[in-house]
């Protein structure tokens, strides 16, 4: 192991890291002649996420390149009552506890979480219980790309304004 520079978080550290919009979960590394030699695989991806909770090691070879995309896959909008609704990007096997928690999650005090409603690219609208997947978060479910989230206010009059105003 002698042409083993370090674990990929180290290499990507001394490029100053990653950016907000990387695609952490689909790191490609395109092994170099040694790197080839001792992983078999030309090509490898890599899920960054896993490496940097220790789950998993990636090494890097002199040779090696590595190439970060950016998150180009789409969009989750998350409106109403969440401490930060807006858009945050999705990923193929987000669930709906990690986008509440990527908002900032929920204002207990005015959320209404028995009513919370999912609408797909399709228009199809799917009502869900938050307050029992929080309570039992085995039951938490995969959020499809282009879904909007809409954690409603408990009974009151509302309306949502929300894109490109100033106070959404």
């Amino acid at each position: 192991m002698e042409e083993e520079i370090e674990g990929i978080e180290q290499v990507i550290a001394r490029a100053g890291n990653t950016t907000p919009s990387a695609n952490l979960r689909e790191i490609v590394v395109r092994r170099g002649k040694k790197g080839f030699k001792e992983t078999a695989k030309k090509i490898e991806r890599i899920n960054y996420e896993t490496v940097l909770k220790g789950e998993k090691n990636a090494w890097i070879y002199y040779g090696d390149t590595i190439y970060v995309p950016k998150i180009t896959r789409g969009t989750i909008k998350v409106i109403g009552e969440v401490a930060h609704p807006g858009e945050i990007n999705w990923y193929d096997g987000i669930r709906l506890l990690d986008v509440i928690a990527k908002v900032g999650g929920i204002r207990e005090d005015t959320a209404d979480l028995s009513n919370v409603k999912l609408i797909g690219l399709d228009n199809k609208v799917t009502e869900v219980d938050l307050k029992d997947i929080m309570d039992h978060p085995q039951k938490d479910i995969k959020i499809a790309r282009g879904t909007m989230i809409l954690i409603p206010r408990l009974k009151r009059r509302f309306v949502y304004v929300s894109g490109e105003v100033l106070y959404p």
